[in-house]
């Protein structure tokens, strides 16, 4: 083959290579979509709206409930940068960025509108807790406990928040 016979195969590899990857990612994230319910599927805004976390399939099983951080209020830290997972147990976790981080893990639907054993991460203080999630009326109760100790937050989905607050105003 001549140079520029060698060039244009090259980039016909290139260009197929890129096409199949593109192809295999879009259909992954549709087959993640297809596995989670639309009424829990999405994303919610945390208590307080202080985050958004969009649930999806688990990446390593897609029938499992999993979520990650898109958005933060207060997403540097005071003396700039990224806010990090500085909290984690696990001293080489601790530089990761918050967005992006996947606090919501393996959570098996086991009743209608209930996703349980799974566990719930909570990068403020760095700890794990066993919990249930359940749709309710809209909202989404995440329960987590540890040691005895439980607590309930109720999320809601960001665009029902910016409803209700044109609606006040």
């Amino acid at each position: 083959m001549h140079k520029p016979q060698i060039h244009f195969a090259i980039k016909l590899v290139t260009i197929c290579v890129a096409i199949a990857s593109f192809c295999a990612a879009l259909f992954a994230s549709q087959v993640q979509a297809q596995n989670i319910p639309r009424d829990i599927g999405g994303r919610w805004a945390s208590q307080g709206f202080s985050s958004i976390v969009d649930f999806h399939g688990c990446l390593q099983d897609v029938r499992k409930l999993c979520g990650t951080v898109k958005w933060l209020w207060i997403s540097e830290e005071e003396g700039g940068g990224h806010r990090t997972d500085r909290n984690n147990p696990n001293r080489a976790l601790r530089s990761r960025p918050v967005v992006g981080l996947e606090i919501v893990q393996n959570f098996e639907r086991t009743a209608p509108n209930t996703w349980s054993g799974g566990t719930l991460y909570n990068p403020i203080d760095g700890r794990t807790f066993n919990g249930t999630i359940r749709v309710d009326h809209g909202t989404l109760r995440l329960r987590g406990c540890a040691m005895g100790f439980c607590k309930t937050q109720i999320w809601r989905r960001p665009e029902d928040l910016i409803a209700a607050a044109r609606g006040n105003f």
